[in-house]
């Protein structure tokens, strides 16, 4: 039976995901749009040491929203305008 990712369902799952990484993370998308409960993952996983990569299209990302990404410290953040 195929599993549909509504929006609740991709959040959970994607939250899943970061937080059972051991190494490295890569997210190749074409936005960057990162709830209150992801960057709390997202810095779970900087504090174990997990090396985490963020490619992105559109280059909307806010400078408050950018300052708090980079705040990470095994983060790698990356603008590039052919990502569809």
């Amino acid at each position: 039976m195929p599993l549909f990712l509504n929006t609740p369902k991709l959040n959970e799952w994607l939250h899943k995901l970061i937080a059972t990484s051991e190494k490295e993370l890569i997210f190749v998308v074409p936005y960057i749009k990162i709830s209150k409960n992801i960057f709390k993952a997202l810095k779970k996983a900087d504090e174990n040491g997990v090396a985490v990569t963020i490619v992105y299209r559109e280059n909307k990302l806010s400078d408050i929203q950018k300052q708090k990404i980079l705040g990470l410290k095994k983060i790698n953040l990356l603008h590039h305008p052919n990502i569809h």
